[in-house]
């Protein structure tokens, strides 16, 4: 047993070296809904042209609940692609760049991780929470925020992902103590 883990691990290390020194990774998530916009204008021939434009040879997609599984062929282009999972992290952690939706849970997981992040906002959602949490993060300076999928490629073309701030998760220090003075315990 523990021969096979070592070989998994070997493996896995393998890969990840492999993955790091042919290209870089894009990772695309829309979270648990479905958002088949972002995922169709990226499985294009005009994205990929601009992703291997910019060094790009390999896109994993998180598609949710969307019946687009991407479909464009590139014979430069790695593809992989997923519904869910319990954790994007490792996915995050393995690209240099990801696309999202505006769900608060793939931004907070993304700047955390310290990745560069465009948000693309789902227009089509009722209610639309998501343009207030990516107006927030994108005034920081945080990310890019992309209004309408109809403007994501011209947005990726002309982004400065390097002059994004990297974020800063707010220190929680001395919690316990602030909560017992707001019970005034």
């Amino acid at each position: 047993k523990d021969k096979t883990l070592k070989l998994l691990a070997s493996c896995l290390n393998l890969y990840h070296l492999a993955m790091a020194t042919s290209g870089k990774h894009l990772f695309v998530t829309v979270g648990t809904t479905k958002f088949e916009k972002l995922i169709q204008a990226i499985d294009s021939a005009e994205f990929y042209a601009l992703l291997k434009s910019r060094g790009f040879r390999h896109i994993t997609y998180q598609i949710g609940n969307g019946s687009h599984k991407p479909c464009f062929n590139d014979p430069d282009i790695n593809v992989e692609y997923f519904r869910l999972k319990p954790s994007i992290t490792l996915e995050v952690r393995r690209a240099d760049v990801v696309i999202s939706h505006g769900g608060s849970g793939s931004i907070l997981t993304v700047l955390n991780l310290g990745k560069p992040l465009v948000v693309v906002i789902n227009t089509d959602l009722m209610n639309n929470h998501q343009t207030e949490i990516a107006d927030e993060f994108s005034s920081q300076g945080h990310l890019i925020k992309v209004e309408d999928v109809s403007k994501l490629l011209v947005a990726f073309e002309s982004a400065d992902l390097e002059g994004l701030v990297r974020y800063q998760p707010p220190k929680f220090e001395n919690v316990d103590k602030i909560i017992y003075e707001m019970l005034d315990v």
